[in-house]
């Protein structure tokens, strides 16, 4: 299986060396991403599993849709963290903590995570980047996400 992923150019090598030769970057920034993620797509002459947007950042759920679309796969789900406009009618909203009392929570979390960690075949991702300890650590852990951190996870302990 291989994952196409849009990021920020200075972190295509960080996110390759998730996945060895398997990870496909593409710049999220290009005006033709989603022709050149469909085009990646249709090259690896693999089938899709789905589309997910964990960003929902302005048309991120449209540039998904038209990836689906021009790769000829419109018949795949969109898995979004926000509601999905009505217009997009294969989007489904997928929020984390729902995920806790059904049974796709327990696949994840019970039957694949724990192995997968063991065996090293899941690698946790991305490196947090700890700011601070308690509430007046809050702002600068709110002033790293402003300045523009990328592939770290910001983190305040309690």
């Amino acid at each position: 299986m291989k994952s196409f992923t849009t990021a920020s150019p200075k972190n295509f090598a960080y996110l390759e060396s998730l996945g060895a030769s398997k990870v496909k970057c593409f710049d999220y920034r290009s005006p033709t991403v989603a022709e050149d993620v469909a085009a990646g797509l249709k090259s690896s002459n693999g089938p899709l599993a789905g589309v997910i947007d964990c960003t929902s950042v302005t048309n991120a759920v449209q540039t998904c849709a038209s990836i689906l679309s021009l790769s000829n796969n419109a018949d795949k789900i969109i898995a979004t963290v926000l509601p999905p406009p009505e217009t997009i009618t294969n989007a489904r909203r997928i929020f984390g903590l729902s995920l806790k009392e059904n049974e796709v929570g327990k696949a994840i979390y019970e039957d694949f995570l724990p192995e997968a960690l063991s065996k090293g075949t899941f690698i946790p991702a991305p490196e947090p980047m700890v700011v601070g300890t308690g509430l007046e650590a809050m702002q600068a852990a709110f002033d790293a996400q402003k300045a523009g951190v990328s592939a770290k996870k910001v983190i305040v302990k309690l």
